[in-house]
């Protein structure tokens, strides 16, 4: 096995740790968030996040990506340390003026969203979490670019407790309900920032580079247009589902889609973690198109699995966790997790547009599968509510991926045989809609549902879809997890 390949199998392990336990305070939430609020406090809660979240989109300048491109093509220490510190400054100059703006514009956003003035106060002080989340976040791209897993680790785990002791003295103890989310979310974003804007300016120093600052903008500024047509076939269903509905009904809608996010968080990002600088690395070895045709089988089997699992349990656990107000939350969750399944597959993908910065086409890909999302949004959320509304999401994912797919292929082709992928993807269909069919009591769902999870991993195994060595592969990684080296990248030679 080459070196990369080992670097990037051994971080993928730890960053998938780091994930984890990063993401682990919203999923560890939801059972308490569900016992101790409203669907409408949650609704309330889930407009509050995404109307920040614009604002982050657009003042955050998402210099993620040109991090990784710029700090991986400099060889100098000190040109790597610029990027980072430019990166900072930058972000945070931008999202305090954001911060501003949306202070001086708290009665109108109000308004707008919650069609009353009254969440005026809660915008406002939700909207200090706007410069910490971007700076905390940065500080975490640069970790991951500067290779440091443990250091990632360290201090995720940091942000797990903080967050789950600020919510559960807050929410549970106190039962402040929205506020106490609001509250929570304000602390721990303050005491990570200082901990990371410490930790990261004594490696980096605090320089401010006008070319490098060039560079980052003309490389992120395709991709902040493509981030806000982003947000709104991805988000602004919240708002249609309020106008349309009520907040309780964005409050079970959101909860399914939380569902979606576990899939991102569990199946992809921790392999993005690394394989967003480690691709560059990839690419200058001496059979790259293997490499990644045998990594995005694994990665893609890795999420198809994923998504069945999610989504053929996704009731069970809801019965479980929450209340009986928040139960119909599991019908969206299969167009959800499947619309993340694509989400995975474009930025596994892109590497063409990235390697020749062709990143405006990720804005034109973006802008019409926005402008189809609308179209489903208007059509289908008044007649159907919140499947509508996961519907015409799971269309505009797929279909700004078909764009970028093709483009990037035409720039640089990865060698990707669908094949084996397509077999997969028909097994889980299958699976999905035995899955259907159930018993009504708990106790026995569950155990069907596991059996059927079982079937699909053996009829993997049975049927042609691997070869005799791969299903060997497959068998060694469910004995022994570490078995994954055997598995992922075996076709680099080594």
């Amino acid at each position: 096995m080459s070196r990369e390949t080992q670097t990037l199998v051994r971080h993928t392990a730890i960053y998938t740790f780091g994930t984890i336990l990063r993401n682990l305070a919203s999923i560890v939430m939801l059972p308490i968030y569900t016992r101790h609020l409203s669907p409408s406090d949650y609704g309330v809660i889930e407009l509050l996040s995404t109307t920040v979240d614009l604002f982050s989109v657009v003042f955050g300048l998402r210099v993620g990506e040109a991090i990784f491109r710029y700090h991986a093509s400099y060889e100098e220490a000190r040109d790597k340390n610029e990027v980072v510190s430019t990166a900072l400054i930058l972000v945070a100059c931008l999202t305090l003026f954001g911060l501003l703006l949306l202070i001086g514009l708290g009665n109108e956003l109000s308004l707008a969203v919650f069609g009353t003035t009254k969440r005026a106060t809660d915008m406002r002080l939700y909207g200090i979490t706007l410069p910490l989340s971007a700076l905390v976040e940065l500080a975490f791209i640069s970790l991951r670019a500067e290779q440091r897993p443990w250091s990632f680790v360290a201090l995720s785990t940091l942000r797990l407790v903080l967050q789950l002791s600020f919510n559960i003295y807050f929410v549970v103890i106190e039962h402040l309900r929205v506020s106490g989310v609001i509250y929570s979310a304000l602390l721990s974003g303050s005491v990570m920032f200082v901990v990371l804007a410490l930790y990261t300016l004594s490696r980096t120093g605090l320089r401010f580079s006008r070319s490098k600052a060039r560079e980052l903008a003309a490389f992120s500024w395709p991709l902040v247009l493509s981030a806000v047509a982003t947000f709104f076939f991805t988000s602004s269903d919240r708002f249609f589902l309020r106008h349309f509905s009520n907040t309780a009904e964005v409050g079970i809608y959101s909860l399914g889609y939380r569902f979606g996010y576990l899939l991102l968080a569990m199946g992809w990002a921790p392999f993005s973690g690394i394989w967003d600088s480690q691709r560059y690395v990839v690419l200058k070895s001496e059979n790259p198109q293997a490499i990644f045709n045998k990594t995005f089988v694994v990665v893609s089997l890795t999420l198809v699995f994923g998504a069945l699992g999610i989504s053929v349990f996704a009731q069970d656990v809801l019965r479980i966790m929450s209340n009986r107000n928040f139960w119909n939350a599991y019908e969206v969750v299969p167009m959800i997790v499947v619309a993340y399944v694509f989400q995975a597959w474009t930025s596994f993908t892109n590497v063409g547009l990235l390697l020749h910065g062709k990143t405006m086409h990720t804005f034109y890909s973006t802008i019409a599968a926005a402008m189809i999302a609308a179209v489903g949004y208007v059509i289908l959320i008044p007649r159907f509510g919140a499947i509508g509304a996961a519907v015409a999401t799971l269309i505009g994912f797929a279909a700004r991926f078909v764009w970028i797919y093709s483009v990037s292929q035409s720039s640089y082709n990865m060698g990707l045989r669908w094949g084996k992928v397509a077999k997969i993807c028909a097994l889980a269909v299958s699976v999905y809609l035995l899955s259907l069919f159930v018993p009504g009591r708990l106790v026995w769902a569950i155990t069907i549902h596991a059996m059927e999870m079982l079937l699909f991993i053996g009829l993997l195994l049975v049927l042609p879809v691997f070869d005799p060595q791969e299903r060997a592969r497959i068998l060694s990684l469910v004995r022994n997890p570490r078995a994954v080296r055997a598995l992922l990248f075996a076709a680099d030679g080594s």
